[in-house]
C-alpha cells in the first residue's frame, strides 16, 4: 500500500511539474511605440494563463501611430500613410522603462554595422530580443536583422562586404568568422524572408572557407560576386538567386543537383510549403526542384542593378510597352503576365517580359500542378 501511494505521488508531481512548464505567464508585457511611433491609446486584450490555462489576464497593448516629421531619434520617419506599426517590449531599468538600445553591450562579437536607410528596422539577439535601430547600431554573430514592410537597411561587415536589407525581410548571421584570414574564414546567413542583395568583396575557396546564403529549402554559395537572393512564400516556397557579377552556386539543402548563375543570370528553386505543425523540412526539399538558369535581359539587368540597392535613390521607371498591349506570343500575353503549361509530366511558369519573350522559366512541384491547364497553355497575372 505504500509502495502504492509513492508511485502515484510521483505521478501527481510529474503532471504538475508538465503543467507550470507549459504554462502562460499572467504577468502582462510592458509594451511602447518605437521612436518612429507614437501612442495612440490602448487596446485590450484578454489571454488564459497560469497553471492548466485556469486564469485569464486582462492586458493592453498601445496603438502606435507613425511620426510625420523627422526627429533627433528618428532621422528617417515611415511613408506616409503606412498605417499603424506595432509595439515593441521595453526593459525595466531600476523601476523605470526605456526603449532597448541597439548599441547596448552584448556577448557575441560585433561583425558589422547596420544603418538604416528608412523605416523601422529591429536587431533581435540571441535571447529574442528586438532592439530598435534608429540610425545606425551593431550587428553581432547570431543576430537577426528584422526590416518592417516601409524600410531598407545597409549593413556593412568586416571585411568590406555589404548587404541591402529590403522591406519585410528578416536575415540571421549565423556564422561570421575570421573575415581577415582568407584560408579560414566562414559566412553564413539564413534568409528567412524577404530580399537581400550582397555585394561580396571577400574572397572565399569554397574549401576551406565559404560564403552561404540559406533559405528554408535551398543554399546559395559565393567565392566573391554581387548578387540578389530572394525568399517567396504563396502556396510554395520559391527562392531566387539573381547575378549582377562574378558566380553563385544554387541549390536544394538535401540535393546534389545545382546551377552555376553568372552575371545576368538566374535560376530558382520551389519546393511545396510545409504547413506551420511540419517541423521536419526534409520531405518536402526533397519534393523541390531547381529551374533551368534564365538570361535576364540589359534591360532589366540594368534595373535591378539600381533597384536592389537601397542606399542610392530609385532609378526613374523605364518606359516600356503599354502594360494593356499582348507583346508576348505564342501564347498571346501582356507584360508581366505569367503563362503555365505542362512540359514532360511537370508544370512550368513563365513570365513575359518586356522583349516580349516568355522567360524566367520555372519548373513548379506537383502540388501547383492545379495552376496548369490539362493541355495548352494558362495565361493569367503571375503568383508572385
Amino acid at each position: 500500500m505504500t509502495k502504492f501511494l509513492y508511485v502515484l505521488l510521483v505521478v501527481f508531481s510529474f503532471s504538475i511539474f508538465s503543467a507550470g512548464a507549459n504554462e502562460v505567464s499572467c504577468e502582462c508585457p510592458k509594451l511602447g511605440c518605437d521612436p518612429c511611433s507614437f501612442s495612440q491609446g490602448l487596446t485590450f486584450y484578454t489571454e488564459k494563463c497560469g497553471p492548466r490555462n485556469a486564469r485569464m489576464k486582462s492586458c493592453g497593448r498601445p496603438t502606435c501611430v507613425p511620426i510625420e516629421q523627422a526627429s533627433k531619434e528618428c532621422p528617417n520617419p515611415p511613408k506616409a500613410n503606412s498605417g499603424p506599426r506595432e509595439p515593441i517590449v521595453i526593459a525595466d531599468q531600476g523601476g523605470e522603462t526605456k526603449l532597448a538600445d541597439a548599441s547596448e553591450d552584448r556577448s557575441a562579437p560585433k561583425v558589422g554595422r547596420i544603418k538604416v536607410i528608412k523605416g523601422s528596422v529591429s536587431i533581435v539577439g540571441s535571447d529574442g530580443k528586438a532592439n530598435v535601430v534608429n540610425s545606425e547600431g551593431d550587428v553581432r554573430e547570431t543576430d537577426t536583422v528584422s526590416a518592417a514592410a516601409d524600410a531598407a537597411a545597409l549593413v556593412n561587415f568586416e571585411g568590406g562586404n555589404k548587404m541591402h536589407v529590403h522591406s519585410d525581410t528578416e536575415v540571421k548571421v549565423k556564422e561570421f568568422k575570421d573575415p581577415k584570414d582568407a584560408t579560414t574564414r566562414k559566412v553564413l546567413f539564413q534568409l528567412i524572408k524577404g530580399k537581400i542583395r550582397n555585394q561580396v568583396e571577400q574572397k572565399y575557396n569554397g574549401r576551406t572557407s565559404s560564403f552561404k546564403i540559406e533559405t528554408k529549402g535551398a543554399v546559395a554559395g559565393v567565392r566573391g560576386t554581387d548578387f540578389v537572393i530572394e525568399q517567396k512564400e504563396t502556396d510554395i516556397l520559391e527562392t531566387r538567386v539573381e547575378a549582377l557579377d562574378g558566380r553563385v552556386v544554387l541549390g536544394g539543402l538535401r540535393a546534389k543537383e545545382t546551377r552555376e548563375i553568372t552575371r545576368g543570370e538566374g535560376a530558382t528553386f520551389t519546393m511545396p510549403k510545409p504547413s506551420s505543425g511540419d517541423k521536419d523540412l526534409s520531405e518536402f526539399i526533397q519534393k523541390g526542384s531547381l529551374s533551368p538558369v534564365y538570361k535576364i535581359p540589359d534591360s532589366r539587368l540594368k534595373d535591378l542593378e539600381f533597384e536592389s540597392r537601397v542606399d542610392v535613390a530609385r532609378a526613374p521607371k523605364r518606359q516600356g510597352p503599354a502594360s494593356d498591349v499582348e507583346i508576348c506570343d505564342r501564347p498571346k500575353g501582356f507584360l508581366n503576365q505569367c503563362s503555365w503549361n505542362i512540359e514532360n509530366g511537370s508544370c512550368v511558369r513563365r513570365r513575359c517580359n518586356a522583349n516580349g519573350n516568355w522567360a524566367e522559366f520555372t519548373k513548379l512541384p506537383s502540388s501547383s500542378s492545379s495552376s496548369c491547364a490539362p493541355s495548352g497553355f494558362s495565361v493569367k497575372d503571375c503568383d508572385y
